[in-house]
């Protein structure tokens, strides 16, 4: 397993050291394995069924939830040589449904949203004479390439897809990840989103195998997140850049800053320059560090942010090939904009069913998720947008990112998103639904038209109460799509 031999040395090492954090419920290194080892002796005793899926895994299904039990059934569900069906408490019941038919689970870990599909196992059986082997896996063993984690993918609109990682894509990425943000057995690490979102689940295991504390938090509260931050004096933020605003938006109003945070990891969509500059005011000591990556290819990119005037998403993370081709799969040059291919060992092994040519692809060794980008003469990667999310309005392909790009840039807006709705005209009409202080929809035009061409900027404009989100943290295009299209009261027309 890719965390679970370092999990075992620190149990070792520092027993009552404080291992995880939910809240102010603590437990110690020593527990966290004590509680693993129980639910282990159940789900070994447990036959696998005859499954219906081509896994070579024993696949134990969970929903994730930000909690100790939780946690503990994660460790159990991905040791030896399990592989854990990570969901979502976010998804619905059909959801649920649909996807334990396709994967064809072995065990359930009980829970309400499975509904018919939870089956038992065994009553806990003696843990004391259990064994456990804890050792690390080699690059070479033929375990190191089994799969141990089914998860699923997140985005503002598409349905989610199952894709597989072995136990060597993870234990690779943790690393390199832990030398890249500098993560040792002192970074306190709090990550507020939910552990069903790869962001957070990945800080989990690179804190722990790392041998420090992890800290989160049953859901995301900026007041509750400065207290649980200040109790455990925490060094790391790892968190999207939505949360990352309503921290800097509770300490402004608060007059906080925390000086004890030395690090902050933001992933999930673009950091901006005017969030990036008021993160350094409340979070002074802090080095901001950004990265760019896929649930399908792991980490792709990363950048320690320094002004906020970078529109580029970093350099290749350390172990890491970039190449933007064409449609044919020819490279392109520096400064030319085609698909965004990564060569690497921290890319997964692919969808449980690939059912279309939509999402992850692989020729040659190279893998994309059809990303949109460009790279300069210095390795750094520009994004413009994905294939899918491309919006074709009077004839021209226009990615929404590049214009919301272009609407960070100004002081009083908090965030953005840009939308196509259906036009018999156009095909798509451009809107932009926006956040912030004094907003006016000429101002908004007028900023746009100096630096976008005249067809990719928005025909209107509207305000938002509470933007709708995603379980990910990311803004839910498809609400809002809802929204517009019913004149929902959380907009405003500008």
């Amino acid at each position: 397993m890719p965390f679970h031999a370092d999990i075992k040395k620190w149990c070792d090492l520092k027993p009552n050291a404080k291992a995880v954090s939910i809240g102010e419920e603590t437990f110690s290194f020593q527990t966290l394995i004590a509680k693993r080892n129980e639910l282990n002796c159940r789900v070994f005793e447990t036959d696998a069924r005859q499954s219906s899926h081509q896994i070579n895994a024993k696949v134990i299904a969970l929903v994730a939830e930000n909690s100790l039990q939780f946690i503990t059934q994660f460790l159990s569900a991905t040791y030896g040589q399990n592989c854990c069906l990570l969901l979502s408490s976010a998804l619905k019941a059909s959801q649920i449904k649909s996807i334990c038919e396709q994967v064809a689970p072995d065990i359930i870990f009980p829970h309400p949203l499975f509904g018919e599909f939870e089956h038992s196992y065994p009553e806990v059986a003696n843990a004391e004479n259990a064994q456990f082997d804890d050792h690390l896996i080699g690059e070479n063993d033929d375990s190191a390439r089994t799969p141990f984690l089914i998860g699923l993918t997140s985005g503002t609109t598409s349905q989610p897809k199952a894709f597989i990682r072995s136990r060597l894509s993870w234990q690779s990425s943790l690393l390199r990840s832990r030398a890249t943000f500098h993560v040792d057995e002192t970074t306190t690490t709090i990550s507020p989103g939910p552990l069903a979102h790869g962001l957070s689940l990945y800080a989990l295991a690179e804190t722990l195998s790392a041998g420090a504390h992890f800290v989160s938090m049953e859901k995301f509260d900026a007041g509750g997140l400065v207290k649980l931050a200040l109790n455990h004096s925490a060094k790391r933020l790892v968190l999207v850049p939505t949360m990352l605003s309503a921290l800097c938006r509770y300490l402004e109003t608060e007059d906080i800053k925390l000086d004890q945070i030395t690090s902050i990891v933001s992933a999930g969509s673009k950091l901006d320059g005017m969030l990036l500059q008021r993160a350094k005011q409340q979070i002074p000591n802090a080095q901001i560090f950004e990265y760019y990556g896929a649930s399908e290819l792991g980490f792709i990119t990363f950048a320690l942010r320094q002004s906020g005037d970078e529109t580029d998403v970093g350099k290749a993370f350390p172990g890491v090939e970039l190449a933007i081709t064409d449609a044919d799969g020819n490279a392109l040059p520096a400064g030319q904009s085609g698909r965004v291919c990564v060569k690497s060992d921290l890319i997964c092994d692919g969808y449980v069913s690939q059912q279309d040519d939509v999402g992850f692809t692989v020729k040659d060794g190279w893998a994309s998720v059809g990303d949109i980008g460009s790279l300069d003469t210095d390795g750094k990667l520009t994004l413009a947008g994905r294939e899918g999310d491309m919006i074709i309005s009077g004839g021209n392909n226009i990615y929404p990112s590049s214009i919301e790009t272009v609407l960070a840039g100004l002081s009083n807006l908090e965030n953005c998103a840009v939308l196509g709705i259906k036009d018999a005209h156009l095909g798509s009409r451009l809107i932009a639904v926006v956040a912030g202080e004094n907003l006016k929809a000429e101002d908004l035009h007028a900023h746009c038209l100096k630096n976008l061409p005249s067809y990719a900027v928005p025909k209107a404009f509207y305000s938002v109460k509470t933007w709708p989100m995603t379980e990910s943290g990311k803004i839910s295009k498809k609400i809002l799509l809802d929204w517009v299209a019913g004149n929902h009261d959380q907009l405003r027309k500008l």
